[in-house]
């Protein structure tokens, strides 16, 4: 996916009026946020923490490391951003 991929997929959701987007199921690159920010659109921002395959390890202390760290991590990076 490029800049260009984010600008049409927001260009065509603006076109339908539509200005909310889900990118699923992981963190999309900053450029789908800058280009949000730049459009006027609204993202729904998500983390790559998912269980469809249902195969957490509940009990690991490192399952809970690991999921705190990667939240924190996209808040971080995100926080900025007036789309999200």
């Amino acid at each position: 996916m490029t800049r260009r991929y984010a600008w049409g997929w927001y260009t065509i959701s603006k076109s339908a009026h539509i200005n909310f987007v889900r990118p699923h199921a992981m963190p999309y690159p900053d450029y789908f946020y800058d280009m949000a920010d730049e459009m006027g659109m609204l993202i729904m921002d998500e983390t790559g923490i998912f269980g469809s395959h249902v195969n957490f390890n509940y009990d690991s202390p490192e399952f809970w490391e690991r999921n705190q760290k990667h939240i924190e991590d996209l808040v971080l990076r995100d926080r900025n951003h007036p789309s999200i």
